[in-house]
């Protein structure tokens, strides 16, 4: 296979074969320089970044609690969030970024919130159906001194189990009434018909006759 490198060269000095083995190999190392360099000059790019160079980043970016043997997955996790984390670093909000980091179910309780003392706070746990290794409790409490602000102090920490259930809740009504029934009775009667009227009149007159001539 001919190198385009060696291409360049004249052609007298293409049949020299120690100068076709140094062609070959300068050019893989250029193309390797170049993808190398096409990475650098794109930093925004993280999840294509080699892990050589994410190291560099890291260490570039004071990424806390970054190591070189961690998952290259969990590495550039750990980058992308490292810049919020140090703009956030003393607020509640950073608090809530290493719960969101440890995949934490936790609230954070300030001091006037529970009636504890002035500038002291707590952490609440809840563990659901996973538990928490001691190994987990210690990041936390290392991540937590690392962002809170120097005039908070972490009281303590209080981890409690909760568990979900369905509950079935059932009702009925039954609603009555009680009806009376008496023998049946007439109240009012109602006839109709037809009325006649009649009215007659009798005239009598006496007529007496006397024979004639007189009495």
């Amino acid at each position: 296979m001919t190198s385009d490198l060696l291409k360049l060269l004249p052609p007298s000095l293409r049949q020299d074969p120690v100068l076709e083995a140094i062609a070959e190999a300068a050019e893989i190392q250029l193309k390797q320089t170049y993808q190398e360099a096409k990475v650098v000059s794109n930093l925004v790019n993280i999840d294509e970044m080699p892990g050589e160079l994410l190291d560099l980043l890291a260490f570039e970016k004071h990424v806390d609690f970054y190591e070189a043997n961690l998952p290259i997955g969990q590495k550039r996790k750990l980058v992308k969030s490292s810049i919020s984390l140090h703009r956030k670093k003393g607020t509640p909000a950073a608090i809530h970024l290493v719960f969101n980091k440890l995949a934490l179910d936790s609230k954070l309780k300030e001091w006037f919130q529970y009636g504890g003392e002035p500038y002291y706070f707590k952490i609440e746990v809840n563990i659901k159906d996973k538990s928490v290794s001691e190994e987990t409790l210690n990041s936390l409490i290392m991540m937590i001194n690392e962002y809170k602000n120097i005039r908070s102090h972490l009281e303590k920490i209080e981890v409690f189990f909760t568990t979900n259930g369905k509950t079935q809740v059932g009702s009925c009504s039954i609603f009555g009434e009680d009806i009376s029934v008496f023998p049946w009775q007439i109240t009012n009667i109602d006839t109709k018909g037809i009325y006649r009227f009649g009215l007659g009149q009798q005239f009598f007159d006496t007529t007496t006759i006397f024979p004639k001539g007189g009495i």
